[in-house]
């Protein structure tokens, strides 16, 4: 399992493979773990934003909630993720967004499994300050123009909405089931999509969320720095 490391300015905790001595209870966040070179299972929500965060009030606050007060959404201040390369395009006046993000195989099914079933996504951009200036996120299932809004794929999953009609979001990919790297992309757009009021200050923190619907806990996070 590797170690801890830091990505950007934020001081976040980069998540490895799922740990082999057991797999994580539902009630856990896949992939966190303790940075003293030893497998452990997967800490609860509340451990995370200690282990993981750097200090500051902000961050000592998330630590504080606890379930059932954590809901699937964007937490106020960035969560510990598994960290890769990332590009945003955000554009306020158009009411428009686009990001990928890449990494070296880190992430395998089961670690963006069932949003078919259970599981939902959301996308949260925090500025400069650590302060959520934008979220947007999707339920598992559903359906989207007469079809699966959510769709199980050989390299993983897809998310098409056309319409953008909950929360502006059109498209998303989970692309993990690849010899050479993992690669997720999201799309929204329209009216939708809540954008902030002007472009927030950077640097900008990416991050997108999996969240267990039953549990309230999120399950796995991926994130990236945009300068």
């Amino acid at each position: 399992m590797p170690r801890a490391s830091r990505s950007g300015p934020t001081g976040l905790c980069r998540i490895g493979r799922r740990p082999t001595v057991q797999r994580p209870r539902p009630s856990s966040v896949h992939g966190l773990h303790r940075d003293d070179g030893m497998r452990r299972r997967s800490l609860p929500a509340v451990a995370f934003a200690v282990l993981c965060a750097s200090s500051g009030a902000a961050r000592l606050a998330a630590a504080q909630v606890q379930p059932p007060d954590w809901e699937p959404g964007c937490s106020p201040v960035p969560l510990g993720c598994m960290a890769g390369t990332g590009k945003l395009k955000l554009d306020v006046a158009r009411r428009t967004l686009a990001w990928k993000w890449t990494d070296g195989g880190g992430v395998e099914i089961a670690d963006v499994d069932k949003p078919t079933v259970s599981e939902r996504y959301d996308f949260c951009v925090y500025d400069a300050s650590n302060t959520l200036v934008l979220a947007t996120g999707v339920p598992p299932a559903g359906t989207c123009s007469g079809r699966p809004c959510w769709q199980a794929r050989s390299w993983g999953f897809l998310y098409r909405d056309r319409a953008g009609s909950i929360g502006g979001l059109t498209k998303i990919v989970l692309k993990v089931a690849s010899p050479r790297h993992d690669r997720f992309q999201v799309q929204a757009g329209g009216p939708a999509l809540a954008m902030p009021a002007s472009a927030p200050a950077r640097p900008l923190v990416v991050q997108l969320v999996r969240t267990h619907v039953s549990t309230l806990l999120p399950q796995g996070c991926w994130t990236s720095t945009q300068p």
